[in-house]
């Protein structure tokens, strides 16, 4: 299939109210910014978006790409929560609604169905759009770490946490913070709530 396929399909998941303009946007800027990227790829970075606007940091290979099967695709879209029970777009004054819908499902069940696992990681893999975990990713909109594929910044913001808490549980064991006394949590607790009864 030819990019400008791909890109219509994005198009018409975005019309459907299926996933946000910026999820659209996105995959047209990578597209743009490495032509040669692998439709695939275009795909996993407007599902990796999409799934941040639903609130997960990442996209997990191992959730979106399960063992081939045949309810594969199915969990796929369910996974994704493809297409959404309320899409926001309402059949009033829009006689074709039914039939693109149904046009968008058919298009997003033969773009999951032709994903290959291996395939999109070796694509992640090669592509100058994409760091790996242990790669200096400046300069990478997408971040591809231990099976999840990430905005640089969500990358960048899930390894600061992860190192802080890890530095915080070194320092404990090995004696260089010490608990604070009960009396000073409690002193803490009353300055807190007496400031917000005032």
């Amino acid at each position: 299939m030819s990019r400008d396929a791909l890109m219509d399909d994005v198009r018409l998941w975005r019309e459907l109210g299926w996933i946000r303009l910026l999820d659209e946007q996105f995959a047209d800027f990578l597209a743009s910014l490495d032509p040669k990227a692998a439709d695939a790829l275009l795909l996993a970075a407007a599902m990796t978006s999409h799934q941040l606007g639903k609130g997960h940091v990442c996209l997990s290979l191992d959730l979106w790409l399960a063992e081939p099967g045949p309810d594969s695709t199915a969990d796929a879209l369910r996974a994704l929560e493809l297409p959404p029970e309320d899409s926001g777009v309402e059949d009033i004054d829009d006689p074709g609604l039914a039939h693109r819908r149904a046009r968008g499902l058919e298009r997003l069940q033969a773009r999951f169905a032709a994903l290959d696992r291996a395939a999109l990681a070796q694509a992640l893999a090669q592509s100058p759009l994409v760091a790996d975990g242990s790669d200096a990713v400046e300069g990478t909109p997408l971040v591809f770490d231990r099976g999840r594929l990430y905005l640089r910044r969500n990358w960048r913001a899930e390894t600061g946490i992860a190192a802080a808490i890890v530095a915080r549980i070194a320092e404990r064991i090995n004696g260089q913070v010490s608990s604070p006394e009960p009396e000073q949590i409690g002193a803490a607790v009353r300055r807190i709530f007496i400031r917000r009864r005032r």
